[in-house]
């Protein structure tokens, strides 16, 4: 007889005790616990009120709890829910303002206790705001089960940036619950964006360990991404790992929204990345990407291929190749990434540099110079390095009918070489109009 009594002030206290702990604070209105059935909380409404990486605000017209009462009194590792609905909710995260000193700190072990065998959400809304970049989840009903598949609705889905605007309106999927893994599937989102999976693992909720994968067919590729998150004592480390192939550019412009959509493919690229998003010198990471016909704006190349790779602060690209009819290009090289902010002006680097350019406005243009300024044919190869505050290397050059920032020149053949501080020049040759100069010599350059 005493139990619906005891329940229903049972859960006010121990939400009052965890809200205070929290920083939080917590507005219930009734709470009703019939015997054998449901507890039932009509308008429930949490928000932040210590300085917190995140501003939360949520509110809840109607929370219905089926508790597992055996775990709750045998204080057993079994969940405290059985089944969850939420009722008319609204929501609003902000990233906010801070000192450094976020006092507000989640019970990570109770959440993962929290979740339920069964969860029903109906109208639901949440707003997130991060730096210039919002998300925006609109009338939203979903059902998920440990025992059966469940359904998925949405009014609308909206991304918002800098960069692209989107929306994706009336969408509709399947959901699944399984060994705490949650997954909306069978989701189209526009044309030619279909979601396959979107799968969140809460399985290492307890440790403040998170997992994230996505697989899609998109714009006429695939598209395959997984995020995982591992707690540290000095922060977490996140595991990214992501793969697309065939991915047209002209029809992910227009899903996204852009201004000027771009043209070409994606042919094939890989990413890895591990470390601490904090401190990104102390990361690993490595990058792959074959970009084919692209083409933007009045810019454009036939290939474009780009490897590299972060390692003990030391960035390594093993290619940077482009492609633009007449026109080649290919680097090679390393970077050691400075300690000291002091040491960025003289930096530790080799590069490896060959170039055979017929069109030299057309290549300055892929890179967003006035193709007014220069043209010509150019031909470099050569290496540069530095290293201890000094540069070494050599380069050959050969140009013809060269407009340079729109300074005319012949370069019939010029060869240089650096080393420590002195700048060699074996032989210049250069005809801007009808002049002609030639000459050689060493020039000591001033160590900075």
């Amino acid at each position: 007889c005493l139990l619906p009594v005891m329940v229903a002030d049972g859960i006010r206290l121990f939400v009052l005790w965890k809200s205070r702990e929290l920083g939080v604070k917590v507005e219930m209105g009734q709470i009703e616990s019939p015997f054998f059935r449901p507890v039932v909380i009509d308008r429930f409404r949490l928000t932040t009120v210590r300085p917190c990486a995140f501003q939360v605000n949520l509110e809840a017209q109607r929370i219905e709890l089926d508790l597992n009462l055996a775990a709750l009194f045998s204080r057993s590792s079994g969940r405290l829910v059985h089944a969850l609905v939420i009722e008319k909710f609204y929501g609003n995260i902000r990233r906010a303002a801070t000192d450094g000193t976020e006092t507000c700190r989640l019970d990570w072990r109770m959440l993962h206790r929290l979740l339920s065998d069964q969860l029903r959400l109906s109208d639901f809304n949440l707003e997130i705001e991060n730096a210039d970049t919002q998300i925006g989840l609109q009338h939203i009903d979903l059902t998920a089960s440990d025992i059966e598949s469940g359904k998925f609705s949405a009014g609308a889905i909206r991304l918002t940036s800098s960069l692209f605007h989107q929306q994706f309106d009336n969408l509709l999927g399947a959901t699944s619950w399984e060994n705490e893994r949650f997954t909306i599937g069978a989701l189209s989102l526009a044309r030619g964006l279909d979601v396959e999976t979107i799968t969140a693992d809460f399985s290492g909720l307890e440790k403040k360990h998170f997992g994230f994968e996505l697989n899609l067919d998109a714009f006429g590729g695939k598209l395959r991404a997984s995020i995982a998150s591992e707690n540290r004592d000095k922060g977490p480390v996140w595991n990214v790992a992501g793969t697309a192939s065939e991915i047209s550019l002209e029809q992910m412009s227009t899903a996204l929204g852009l201004t000027d959509p771009a043209g070409g493919s994606v042919h094939a690229s890989k990413f890895t990345f591990r470390g601490d998003t904090r401190n990104l010198s102390r990361a690993t990471a490595s990058v792959w990407m074959e970009v084919t016909d692209f083409s933007w704006r009045d810019r454009s190349a036939d290939t474009v291929m780009f490897g590299a790779s972060l390692y003990n602060r030391q960035i390594d690209v093993a290619q940077l190749y482009v492609k633009q009819r007449d026109n080649q290009f290919t680097l090679t090289g390393e970077y050691a990434l400075p300690s000291k902010s002091a040491d960025w002006l003289n930096p530790n680097f080799r590069a490896d540099i060959s170039a055979t350019i017929q069109d030299l406005g057309d290549f300055a243009r892929l890179f967003g110079a006035p193709p007014n300024n220069f043209s010509g044919s150019l031909s470099i190869a050569g290496t540069l390095n530095g290293r201890d505050r000094s540069v070494g290397g050599n380069m050959t050059a050969h140009g013809t009918a060269l407009l340079l920032v729109q300074m005319p020149a012949d370069l019939p053949d010029a060869r240089r070489s650096v080393k420590g501080s002195r700048l060699s020049v074996d032989e210049l040759r250069a005809q801007p109009g009808k002049d002609f100069v030639q000459g050689s010599g060493e020039v000591d350059l001033p160590r900075l």
